[in-house]
């Protein structure tokens, strides 16, 4: 059965906040009690009291990442030919999913996107002439371009260790921001998005950036129509 949920995302809801100072800072549409209550929340949205706990909470993810190996979205191969694959290998799948919920550092909206993504990969692969599963033939067009935990193909050693989180703003419990393994971040830095969402008293990543490397099954069709 399926509810309706109506939810404004963070910057929609720091914009209305922010509307609602002005009209209150001219006399209009709320009490003292209430003007109060709109500025001490926006005060607080600046994510200035967050930015110590997410900050950790990057720096541990990426430390236990990098001393792993595994793939996000493995590829099954054919009984008879190890160059050629069906589809995402579910039983591998399920294997790392349930080793990154134990981890404790992601929500439930990140696990949900991880499966979405798993099942368009393995809907238009398994759709796909055996011509496009042939791993001789070059990078399948399935595959990320880039290291999708950073939109890397090379990075610092031990780079967790001198992320700083810029441009953060939160708004209740969810946080966007962007991250910077230079010590100086500058225009032209290598900056990676990711947002979370507190969960109790703990935050928990939601979204990265490198996992929109991955398109829907229709984009796939489109390529190879194409």
């Amino acid at each position: 059965k399926l509810s309706h949920h109506y939810y404004l995302n963070p910057m929609t809801t720091f914009k209305l906040l922010l509307v609602s100072a002005v009209f209150c800072s001219i006399g209009l549409g709320c009490t003292r009690s209430e003007h109060k209550s709109i500025n001490s929340q926006i005060q607080s949205d600046n994510g200035n009291n967050e930015i110590v706990p997410l900050t950790s909470l990057v720096h541990r993810m990426y430390a236990w990442r990098y001393s792993e190996s595994w793939e996000d979205f493995p590829f099954e191969e054919n009984a008879s030919s190890a160059v050629i694959f069906e589809g995402i290998d579910w039983n591998r799948y399920k294997q790392t999913s349930s080793y990154l919920r134990e981890q404790e550092y992601f929500s439930d909206h990140f696990f949900n996107n991880h499966l979405r993504i798993a099942q368009a990969l393995d809907s238009s692969i398994r759709s796909a002439d055996i011509t496009w599963r042939n791993l001789e033939d070059g990078i399948p067009i399935w595959a990320a371009e880039a290291d999708i935990w950073c939109n890397c193909q090379d990075f610092p050693d031990e780079f967790w260790n001198s992320i700083k989180i810029l441009d953060l703003n939160v708004a209740q419990d969810s946080a966007w921001f962007t991250w910077s393994w230079d010590i100086e971040p500058m225009k032209d830095s290598h900056r990676y998005r990711m947002t979370a969402i507190k969960s109790g008293s703990e935050w928990r990543i939601s979204t990265m950036e490198g996992y929109e490397q991955f398109k829907s099954a229709k984009y796939y069709e489109d390529v190879m129509r194409n």
